[in-house]
């Protein structure tokens, strides 16, 4: 299943996004860096493939060949877990 990356409600397009297809649900551009399955923090340019300049922007419409959209929402993309420990500090060293 493909998500957008901003909501992460299901595509049911298949096959690859336009360059300029947005979310139905959140209006975001869908053919951005952040739902390509080439998207990867740890390598040159945040891409696994081998672009020759990097995308500014991760999250707007860009015009990259090599865009595949990812299958499933990105590993940075789950819940977030700072709300979380940041209530159970607070309750473990709450001021009375």
């Amino acid at each position: 299943m493909k998500y957008c990356h901003k909501c992460l409600t299901p595509q049911e397009e298949s096959g690859q996004p336009g360059f300029k297809t947005n979310c139905e649900k959140c209006s975001s551009d869908l053919h951005v860096c952040l739902n390509c399955r080439f998207y990867d923090t740890h390598q040159p340019y945040q891409c696994a493939e081998h672009i020759q300049e990097p995308v500014a922007d991760k999250a707007r419409f860009n015009f990259c060949e090599q865009f595949m959209f990812a299958d499933k929402p990105l590993p940075d993309k789950k819940e977030n877990p700072v709300p979380k420990a940041k209530q159970q500090w607070e309750k473990i060293f709450k001021q009375k």
